[in-house]
């Protein structure tokens, strides 16, 4: 079997060295935007022995997402006026001006990071022990008919994209070659069918006071893979392909104000979906609310959309 490696190894090599004149040098860390097509995007059920990078996934979406409650609670009108308040009482008091230019910055800084603080807690998104716990029943494996049965759904999907990549963009070190087979014929192709990548989970429950609803509870796509169509193309999939299976006919999801980019994606889309309701979630400081809203859609609804 090593030998089997050796030899791909070798012909990948004299393919570089043979079209290495020819190749423009590649710009590192460039994101591509193009859109994918639904055919690249596979999506499966996530296992608890999957050893797949979700963590970094969620990590970028929380930093993501923070970034804007930063934003919005240290722009606003209250931080600079509680802070040029609290500096003009310290320059009257304190004798020392660098102390009391110091001061407040620190003392208006430390409260509103103890009140986005609290805003994270109570509405944490999950962790990886929490994704691996929901699938331990293994509820999906089933066809469920009976009503009882569904009203236990719950779980997490997993999206993978295959892109063609030319033999010099593959690395060797991210693809398990030892189980190809012997004919090293088109092993290019070979080796691009196992150069599938993770770009994005979600997580799935049902509503508990609707039979036939099912409720999108997290959806996180890799930061690399945004803006090129995956969450769509996600969701539209893991409807039509799985939850409708399931006897599951409408799907709804939150939306915080904080989270840009799936507000954008409901204005895009407010054809489709129908706003349920909204309401005020958390008050972080005079002038700064966390407006919430839950978005419904039919899932029949989604083959008028490519």
């Amino acid at each position: 079997m090593d030998v089997h490696q050796q030899k791909v190894k070798n012909l990948i090599h004299k393919n570089k060295e043979k079209k290495k004149a020819f190749t423009m040098p590649k710009l590192e860390n460039k994101v591509s935007k193009k859109k994918i097509k639904q055919n690249q995007l596979s999506i499966r059920d996530f296992k608890n022995d999957d050893k797949y990078d979700i963590i970094r996934i969620i990590s970028d979406f929380r930093r993501d997402y923070y970034i804007n409650v930063y934003k919005a609670v240290f722009r606003c009108w209250f931080t600079y006026a509680l802070t040029g308040l609290i500096l003009a009482l310290s320059l009257t008091l304190f004798g020392s001006k660098m102390f009391g230019i110091c001061l407040p910055p620190l003392l208006v800084t430390v409260f509103l990071i103890w009140r986005v603080n609290k805003y994270k807690k109570s509405n944490r998104n999950y962790n990886i022990n929490e994704i691996e716990l929901l699938n331990q029943t293994e509820t999906i494996y089933y066809k469920f008919k009976s009503e009882e049965s569904r009203r236990i759904n719950q779980g997490v999907l997993v999206a993978f994209l295959k892109e063609e990549k030319s033999i010099e963009e593959i690395d060797l070190e991210d693809i398990d070659i030892s189980d190809l087979d012997s004919d090293l014929s088109d092993f290019e192709s070979k080796i691009n069918e196992k150069n599938k990548k993770l770009v994005a989970f979600l997580v799935y429950g049902k509503q508990k006071d609707e039979l036939e609803t099912v409720c999108i509870k997290e959806i996180c796509v890799n930061k690399e893979y945004r803006r090129r169509g995956v969450a769509r193309y996600f969701i539209k999939k893991a409807s039509m392909n799985m939850f409708r299976t399931l006897g599951y006919r409408r799907v709804t999801f939150q939306v915080s104000d904080f989270n840009t980019e799936a507000g954008l994606a409901c204005t895009k889309y407010e054809s489709l979906l129908s706003k349920i309701y909204r309401w005020s979630a958390f008050m972080f400081v005079p002038g700064v609310n966390d407006e919430q809203s839950v978005y419904a859609f039919s899932i029949n609804d989604l083959k008028k959309y490519d």
